[in-house]
């Protein structure tokens, strides 16, 4: 992972601030990178596993250059959250293989998986992994981007670039309501990602206070009521440390029924692995 041009991007008044600010409050330098993985969907994130005590290190996905003040104001905002939390007790996501191994068994039945069983091989396998970390994703990220965007919103000079860039990025999403990724994907993964969505373009929807936004859900009443419930989860919630966001999500992975499907590893850990 590079800088596509080997230079530094560049950035809005308001991100160069917002950099600055967070290096002041962490101590440490703000890496910005150019993360070209194929078939990656992110826009942009936190590479903490990567990051260590001098550097915290932002991917950015090629393509993305007229929404870079957004997206990296967004993962900003995750590099603080880290910070409410002591270094020993930051922890970072990782798929259960007892929970990879009772979701997968939850999938029997499922015409979906069954068709990728039926092609034989690792095809299987390599579905359920991906359905799973993509759940898993959605899952630890959601309810701390919904806190972060409304904080992000608070910065007059950012909100119209970020207004600009979720727009855009719903228009993405919405296609998750299309009749092919629904037929594509097993029932309980399509509902439980589709409600997390809903959850993240309703709190979009009020911050801006644009109902239109969510005029495609409409056709959707059941998958909007699950959204609703995961939007009442987390403000009962009222999640502030990292600790917090991650007992949301916690939450919410019960109420969408699903089994535990990612442990919390130390941070330290997880690095010191990577090192290795």
């Amino acid at each position: 992972m590079e800088f596509e041009s080997r230079e530094p991007p560049r950035l809005q008044p308001v991100t160069r601030r917002l950099i600055h600010e967070t290096e002041a409050f962490t101590g440490r330098r703000v890496v910005l990178v150019t993360d070209g993985r194929p078939g990656s969907v992110v826009r942009a994130s936190y590479l903490a596993s990567i990051s260590d005590a001098e550097a915290d290190v932002i991917a950015v996905a090629p393509g993305e250059s007229q929404f870079i003040d957004h997206l990296i104001g967004h993962e900003l905002g995750h590099i603080r959250q880290f910070e409410t939390v002591p270094f020993e007790r930051r922890r970072l996501p990782a798929l259960s293989t007892s929970g990879v191994r009772e979701f997968a068994n939850s999938l029997r039945g499922d015409h979906v998986a069954q068709a990728a069983a039926s092609l034989g091989g690792p095809t299987l396998r390599t579905a359920v992994q991906a359905w799973a970390a993509g759940l898993s994703a959605q899952l630890a990220n959601t309810p701390a981007d919904i806190e972060i965007e409304r904080q992000l919103a608070r910065e007059p000079e950012m909100r119209p670039l970020q207004e600009r860039s979720l727009r855009n990025q719903i228009q993405r999403e919405i296609q998750v309501l299309s009749p092919t990724v629904q037929r594509n994907t097993p029932a309980a993964v399509w509902r439980a990602s589709a409600a997390m969505t809903y959850a993240l373009h309703s709190a979009v929807a009020k911050e801006f206070h644009d109902r239109k936004l969510l005029q495609p859900w409409d056709a959707h009443p059941a998958t909007k009521r699950s959204g609703e419930l995961l939007g009442e989860i987390f403000e009962s919630a009222e999640p502030q440390i990292l600790d917090d966001f991650y007992q949301a999500s916690a939450r919410w992975n019960r109420a969408l029924g699903l089994p535990p499907l990612y442990e919390l590893r130390p941070l330290a850990e997880v690095r010191e692995e990577d090192n290795r």
